[in-house]
C-alpha cells in the first residue's frame, strides 16, 4: 500500500507538471536570421568601413610605394651601383615591415571594433525579442538553433526583424 501511495503521488505530480506546461506560451526566434536581416547590420558595417577607410587608404598607398620602388629597382638595376642596390633593398624592406605592422594593427583594431558593434547588436536583438515576447504574451522564448521543431505560430523571428526595422525602435 505504501508503494501504491508513492506511485500515485508521483503520477499526480507528473500530471500536474504536464498540465502546467501545457499552459506555457512558448516562442522561438532565430537569432542568426535576425542579426543577418536587421537593418542595423548595414548601418554598423557602413560605420566600420568609414571609421577604418583612412587607415586602409594609407596601407594601399604604402603598398603602391613599395611596388613603385621595386619597379624602379628592376628598371635601373643595370645602372645602379652596389651601394644604391643595397640602399633600395633596405628601403623596400623597411617600408614592407612598416606596412605589415600597420596592417596587423588595423586588423586587430577592426576586429575589436567589430566585436563591440556585434555586442551592441545583440543587445538590440535581445531588447526586440523582449518587446515582441511581452506583446505576444510568451512565457518562454527559445533560440531556434536549439529546437527540433518550430510551428509557424511560435516562430517570432520575422516579428523581431520587423520591430528592429521600425524607425521608432531603439
Amino acid at each position: 500500500m505504501n508503494k501504491r501511495f508513492i506511485l500515485g503521488a508521483i503520477a499526480a505530480l507528473l500530471f500536474t507538471g504536464f498540465t502546467q506546461a501545457a499552459d506555457l506560451n512558448i516562442g522561438v526566434v532565430n537569432v542568426r536570421a535576425v542579426a543577418s536581416q536587421a537593418p542595423q547590420r548595414e548601418t554598423i558595417a557602413g560605420a566600420l568601413q568609414q571609421e577604418f577607410k583612412e587607415r586602409g587608404e594609407t596601407l594601399k598607398n604604402l603598398e603602391q610605394e613599395i611596388k613603385d620602388m621595386q619597379t624602379k629597382g628592376q628598371a635601373d638595376v643595370l645602372t645602379m651601383t652596389e651601394q644604391q642596390k643595397v640602399e633600395l633593398t633596405r628601403a623596400i624592406q623597411a617600408k614592407a615591415s612598416s606596412m605589415q605592422l600597420l596592417q596587423k594593427a588595423l586588423q586587430e583594431d577592426y576586429k575589436q571594433r567589430s566585436n563591440e558593434e556585434q555586442n551592441k547588436m545583440l543587445i538590440l536583438i535581445k531588447k526586440a525579442i523582449d518587446q515582441v515576447s511581452a506583446t505576444e504574451n510568451f512565457d518562454i522564448v527559445l533560440q531556434a538553433e536549439s529546437v527540433a521543431f518550430i510551428s509557424e505560430r511560435a516562430d517570432i523571428t520575422m516579428k523581431v526583424i520587423a520591430l528592429m526595422a521600425d524607425p521608432k525602435f531603439n
